[in-house]
C-alpha cells in the first residue's frame, strides 16, 4: 500500500491534488494548441498539393496525420475537462469526480511511456540533433511529474474523501 502525507514535500495531499490538476490543465491546453498548429500545417500541405505532385502515399499519410491530430485534440480536451472535475471534486469533497482524471491520466502516461520507448528504440536517428535531445529530456521529466501527480491524487482519493458519491 502506498501512503503519502505530503505532496512535493511541502504541499498537503489536497494542495498537491489541486497542483496536479492545474499542471495537467496547462499541459493539456498547451498540447491542444501545439496539435492545432500541426493540424494547420497539415492543411497547408494538403492545399499546396495542387501545386506539387504528391503521390497517393503522401496524400494518405497527410490524411492519417490529420486523423491522428483530431484524436489527440479529443484526448487532450478530455484531459483538461477531467482536471476541471478534479478541482471541483476536491472543492465539494466528492471523490467520484477524481476517477475520470485518474483513468485518463494513467492512459496518457501509458502513451507517454510508449513514446519514450519509441525514442529509445530509434535513438540513433532520433537523437541526431541537440534540440531533439532537449525535447526528449523535457518529455521524460514531464512524464515523471505527471506520474507523481497520479500517485498524489490516488493517495488523496484513498485517504481524505468520503466514500459517498452523492450527498
Amino acid at each position: 500500500m502506498l501512503r503519502m502525507k505530503k505532496c512535493c514535500f511541502c504541499f498537503n495531499l489536497r494542495q498537491g491534488t489541486f497542483a496536479s490538476a492545474i499542471y495537467t490543465m496547462v499541459l493539456g491546453a498547451l498540447s491542444i494548441m501545439m496539435t492545432a498548429v500541426k493540424l494547420q500545417q497539415i492543411d497547408h500541405q494538403s492545399r499546396a498539393s495542387g501545386q506539387y505532385l504528391l503521390t497517393s502515399d503522401d496524400e494518405a499519410l497527410l490524411k492519417r496525420e490529420k486523423i491522428g491530430c483530431y484524436i489527440a485534440i479529443a484526448l487532450f480536451a478530455a484531459w483538461v475537462i477531467s482536471a476541471m472535475f478534479v478541482i471541483f471534486g476536491v472543492k465539494i469533497e466528492i471523490r467520484g469526480f477524481l476517477i475520470p482524471w485518474l483513468i485518463i491520466t494513467v492512459f496518457m502516461v501509458g502513451l507517454m511511456i510508449l513514446i519514450i520507448i519509441y525514442f529509445l528504440v530509434h535513438a540513433k536517428a532520433t537523437f541526431a540533433y541537440a534540440i531533439t535531445i532537449c525535447s526528449f529530456i523535457i518529455f521524460l521529466l514531464s512524464t515523471g511529474v505527471i506520474l507523481y501527480g497520479v500517485i498524489c491524487v490516488a493517495c488523496f482519493f484513498r485517504a481524505h474523501l468520503s466514500t459517498d458519491y452523492y450527498y
